[in-house]
């Protein structure tokens, strides 16, 4: 595991980023496809062996990352059950706090301190409302997913997320409410109708 320490620049870091699930991929087959059935592919730059053993030791590193991510998961899991166990014991150890705080000016200050962080709501976010000409497109940023966007009016609308495949396109029939995807943080919204404007409310950031 020692040899997986590689200190790295921040500008080493930003290079090797692009480097995506796709692109290991692409390393494996490669290899498998073009190198192995014809190594005379290989330039003459590149140390054969070297090439090798570093993809034997991504694999390695792959096959130890899969162990690790399997023993964080059950640590989460023992971590979750004790965390819960315990709560029950700050919960009590909270109310008597709150019992013994009329007679105390330091234990007061101590449990308005956890009240204001941990137990004040905060105010509701409420959804921001737009108006749509007819055949009106929108394009709306900062998008809350997950949450409804909500047709106010008797016209048909549709949105779909920017630079998303047509297909996608998800209609939106007057006076009921569809949830944006999660991801769709950047929207485009169409009022279908060509005589009548359109109203429409969604959550933004």
């Amino acid at each position: 595991m020692v040899a997986a320490n590689v200190p790295l620049s921040d500008t080493q870091t930003k290079g090797i980023i692009a480097v995506s699930t796709v692109r290991s991929a692409q390393i494996i087959d490669v290899n498998n496809i073009i190198v192995e059935p014809f190594p005379q592919t290989v330039p003459t730059s590149i140390d054969e062996t070297a090439f090798e053993n570093s993809l034997l030791y991504i694999a390695s590193l792959k096959k130890r990352q899969a162990i690790l991510l399997s023993l964080a998961g059950k640590m989460q899991t023992l971590i979750a059950v004790e965390e819960n166990n315990t709560i029950l014991d700050v919960n009590l150890i909270m109310n008597n706090a709150r019992l013994l705080a009329g007679g105390d000016k330091n234990i007061k200050e101590g449990v308005e301190k956890i009240t204001v962080k941990y137990f004040t709501k905060k105010a509701a976010k409420v959804a921001t409302g737009y108006e749509i000409k007819e055949a009106g497109v929108m394009t709306i940023s900062k998008v809350v997913t997950e949450k409804k966007l909500t047709n106010k009016r008797a016209t048909v609308l549709t949105f779909l997320q920017v630079g998303a495949s047509i297909g996608l396109t998800i209609t939106v029939n007057p006076f009921t409410a569809v949830g944006v995807p999660k991801g769709w943080t950047n929207i485009v919204v169409t009022n279908l109708s060509q005589t009548d404007p359109g109203g429409f409310e969604l959550f933004v950031k």
